[in-house]
């Protein structure tokens, strides 16, 4: 907000909060820094409750399809029975079954708004 304007008397639009789920201890043993980004909270999926998904009110949920510790699958019945009904977006590279992913989790968390969002072989969307 321009403070230096004394007509511009709106407050600033709310940032839209994305909630990503991941391996934050791996990623720090792997050398890779977490970022901090205004709008952006990043958990390890251990640390997703209800109570975390009600702090924090996320418009979207993203996570890998897979990883160590939890898949695609996980997250979503997680979700699901913490009472989020939003935006849950998987990030995947070459899948050769999409449709029946989404299946099996619009299956599970049948409230969810689930998508898979897939990346190139050089990891752009």
């Amino acid at each position: 907000m321009d403070v230096s304007s004394p007509a511009n008397t709106s407050p600033d639009p709310p940032v839209p909060h994305v909630l990503v789920i991941g391996e934050l201890a791996r990623w720090k043993r792997a050398g890779r820094v977490v970022p901090n980004l205004e709008g952006f909270s990043f958990i390890d999926f251990v640390d997703l409750t209800g109570a975390v998904l009600h702090s924090l009110m996320p418009e979207v949920v993203l996570s890998a399809l897979f990883g160590n510790s939890f898949d695609a699958l996980d997250v979503a019945k997680r979700l699901n029975q913490s009472g989020f009904a939003g935006r849950y977006r998987v990030v995947a590279m070459s899948i050769p079954s999409r449709g029946l992913i989404v299946s099996e989790v619009r299956a599970v968390a049948p409230t969810l708004d689930f998508d898979i969002l897939m990346l190139d072989e050089k990891g752009r969307l």
